[in-house]
């Protein structure tokens, strides 16, 4: 659970299944939603290392908050995850 208003800073990682070949990830956005998904804003992302740390500005309100991360590597591969209701803002 996370304050109304507050920010909250979400570790993120991606993780290959074990066999697949290595390739960096080239590209990682992450966005959110206070409406479970009927619209995502586009949260910042730094990179820590081997992973990364998305900043979120939780809503004024009580609620939930989904997220989506969206990572491409350099072989072309991607993912895209999303979590509705992922957290609540109480």
């Amino acid at each position: 659970m996370a304050a109304p208003g507050g920010t909250v800073n979400l570790p993120v990682q991606v993780i290959r299944n074990p066999s697949a070949p290595s390739a960096p990830v080239t590209a990682l956005a992450v966005q959110t939603s206070a409406d479970d998904g009927a619209t995502w804003q586009t949260v910042p992302v730094a990179r820590s290392g081997d992973a990364w740390v998305a900043t979120v500005t939780n809503p004024s309100t009580s609620g939930f908050v989904s997220l989506r991360a969206n990572a491409t590597d350099s072989a072309g591969s991607s993912v895209v995850q999303t979590i509705v209701r992922a957290y609540a803002v109480r």
